[in-house]
């Protein structure tokens, strides 16, 4: 049996996205696929785009970390963690 309980956080997320493209506008028109699944930037083009998605970067404010639904103890802080897609 399983006896965890399930917790949802509302969590500001900063996202840097790289980009290879000819121009900028080819570039800003690709960086939003960046924040969907890894499997967005499949070769070097993009939505119809020249333009490659290099590297993905997220950081979090630990004081952004908000508890949505679940019950509120001590022990269910969250610390912030960097996450990365290269």
């Amino acid at each position: 049996m399983n006896d965890h309980n399930e917790f949802e956080f509302e969590v500001e997320i900063v996202a840097t996205v790289g980009v290879r493209a000819l121009s900028e506008s080819h570039a800003r028109e690709v960086v939003f696929l960046a924040l969907g699944a890894p499997s967005t930037n499949a070769g070097n083009l993009v939505s119809g785009k020249d333009a490659s998605i290099v590297a993905v970067h997220f950081t979090t404010d630990p004081n952004s970390v908000k508890l949505i639904t679940g019950q509120h103890t001590a022990s269910n802080a969250m610390r912030p963690t960097g996450a990365s897609l290269q």
